[in-house]
């Protein structure tokens, strides 16, 4: 499921999209970016600390938000890291803004912000934010 995840990615979405997602494999098989990938401390060593520092404040925002199964957490952090989509597993609940829903920023239907997926399949579920 994550090959056909990555897949969707790589053809139906821009190379500049973000997606809220800790997994290196997607990374590496969709070509795309992510929130933050647990893996990417050893290379910020040589950045120096202030890179760290922030690295790490990310990873603590993006777990407590992953931890927590709150959606509109979830949301929030997306949205605060200027992610375009959540990959969320199957089961979670869809991912809702702190706000309501109406009316909608400009350009944006409704139903995504209402938590309809744009791909899912057995194992993930991805929103458009």
């Amino acid at each position: 499921d994550l090959m056909g995840l990555s897949d969707w990615a790589r053809v139906s979405t821009s190379v500049d999209d973000l997606f809220f997602d800790t997994h290196y494999d997607f990374r590496f098989h969709s070509e795309r970016a992510i929130v933050v990938g647990w893996k990417d401390a050893s290379m910020l060593v040589r950045a120096g600390s202030g890179k760290v520092r922030e690295w790490m404040e990310r990873v603590k925002t993006v777990r407590a938000a992953l931890d927590s199964g709150d959606s509109a957490g979830i949301f929030a952090a997306a949205k605060k890291y200027g992610c375009s989509y959540i990959v969320l597993r199957a089961g979670s609940a869809a991912p809702r803004p702190q706000v309501p829903a109406s009316p909608t920023p400009a350009g944006t239907p409704p139903s995504q912000l209402a938590g309809t997926p744009v791909f899912e399949n057995g194992t993930y579920k991805v929103y458009k934010i």
